[in-house]
């Protein structure tokens, strides 16, 4: 019932157990409730200091609309130091009454107040207000101020640009783009660093997954192709770029994004095949030993695509000699093994490491995943060569030293053992090492 009240009426819930029961006991609009219950100054006025402070900080960590702003300001709540309930100082600041007097008339007092609301400076900050709520008509009336200091940080180091696109707010950044096209010497702040987390716009979008938010930039880019978004500029301190934070987080709507701005712009540079500055994997190194077979999936798509494109397939990462697919063995990350396989089935002369050797333990994948145990990929490995005898036959021959029965035998991996004896492609695994499983099974 109080679902269907939110949906129908303008209230936002607020964690007072009397308040809600008036609510369901007068079954009209949340704000009229709390008016009336508010606006009972005599009972207000007898509650002790504490306990104003107490129900002002469930209304408020709650997340209360603007008009319950009003009510508890003209029911005293002013007295209350709310700076030090960790309100931002909004109604404390002087240009608390601009900021409702605008606000009231454009933003649905559903919105709930996000915890990292700025604190207020001055009529500028008013653009910070409209980012963290999505609000791209008040961003867009707001840019028409004269003087409008469209980059300027507030306290937590947010640019208007830098909150829209950590809250996933594409329309607000869309309107942000446009400003800076119809103004080309304004600095929205492309590029600019946030002042604690250092990341950039782009950046803060492809960590949080706002794809919404990562197309829209990837468009302005396309259209000034000259523009500066930061497409692969490394993060200051953890020299990230947008395309490896995105792999390494499993954000795979966002990796799609990024290579379809490189399918229609084959010349530009997304870092796809680079290197880490720290440590050096590539974009599908970072996929593969994460565990996120959704975003290898989408790599390999594109790899399909362009078979020339170098996605760092087999490349050898220059610590610990892994390539993408053995890195994912020794993980264990079975789901990103069987995309790699998927992708060499449907590409039987494309090299993706399977019979590749590690040039100091000198294991292949398979191998690498008898040594460890790693039961899950060992299946799906032995259900890949069921219907590929060529690599079967090289991967059971004497050819890479122990065999891989024989590997899982001395680590003691009887699951593994049991996978192995009971494949398909049995005969190719040598009678000495099938008596000498029976032997060590007695």
């Amino acid at each position: 019932h109080l679902e269907q009240l939110k949906v129908q009426s303008e209230f936002v819930t607020v964690w007072s157990k009397q308040i809600v029961e008036r609510l369901t006991e007068f079954n009209a609009k949340y704000d009229d409730v709390v008016e009336k219950y508010l606006n009972n100054r005599e009972v207000w006025q007898t509650l002790p200091l504490n306990r104003k402070q107490d129900l002002l900080q469930q209304c408020i960590s709650g997340g209360v609309s603007f008009s319950i702003i009003q009510a508890l300001h003209s029911s005293g709540a002013d007295e209350v130091p709310l700076s030090s309930l960790n309100w931002r100082a909004w109604i404390n600041s002087r240009d608390w009454p601009k900021l409702i007097d605008l606000l009231s008339h454009q933003v649905n007092f559903n919105e709930v107040i996000h915890y990292t609301l700025p604190i207020l400076k001055n009529d500028n900050q008013l653009l910070h207000i409209a980012a963290y709520f999505g609000r791209a008509d008040v961003v867009e009336a707001l840019l028409k101020t004269p003087s409008v200091e469209v980059n300027s940080a507030n306290k937590n180091g947010d640019t208007p640009l830098h909150a829209a696109c950590g809250l996933g707010k594409e329309k607000v950044v869309k309107v942000l783009l446009d400003y800076t096209g119809q103004h080309p010497n304004a600095d929205i702040g492309l590029t600019r660093e946030h002042s604690t987390s250092h990341n950039t716009p782009l950046l803060e979008a492809c960590i949080a997954g706002h794809d919404g938010v990562v197309k829209e930039l990837l468009n302005y880019k396309g259209q000034n192709p000259n523009a500066n978004i930061g497409l692969t500029r490394e993060h200051s301190t953890f020299k990230t770029t947008p395309l490896h934070a995105a792999c390494n987080l499993g954000k795979e709507k966002v990796v799609k994004l990024l290579l379809d701005y490189k399918r229609q712009y084959p010349k530009a540079d997304i870092g796809l095949a680079k290197m880490h500055a720290i440590i050096p994997n590539t974009p599908l190194h970072e996929a593969c030993i994460s565990g996120h077979d959704g975003v290898v999936k989408v790599l390999m798509y594109y790899k399909g695509q362009y078979p020339m494109a170098d996605i760092g397939l087999t490349k050898v990462h220059p610590e610990s000699k892994n390539t993408p697919l053995l890195g994912a063995c020794i993980a264990g990350h079975d789901g990103v093994v069987k995309v790699l396989l998927d992708y060499k089935g449907q590409n039987p002369n494309a090299d993706i490491g399977l019979t590749r050797v590690h040039p100091r333990y000198k294991d292949t994948p398979l191998h690498v995943a008898c040594r460890f145990g790693k039961e899950k990929v060992v299946k799906v490995l032995l259900d890949y060569l069921s219907t590929h005898p060529i690599d079967s036959i090289r991967l059971f021959s004497k050819e890479f030293g122990m065999s891989p029965l024989k590997l899982a035998r001395k680590y003691k991996h009887e699951v593994v053992v049991t996978l192995i004896l009971e494949w398909k492609g049995i005969k190719l695994v040598s009678t000495k090492d099938k008596i000498g499983v029976f032997f060590a099974k007695k």
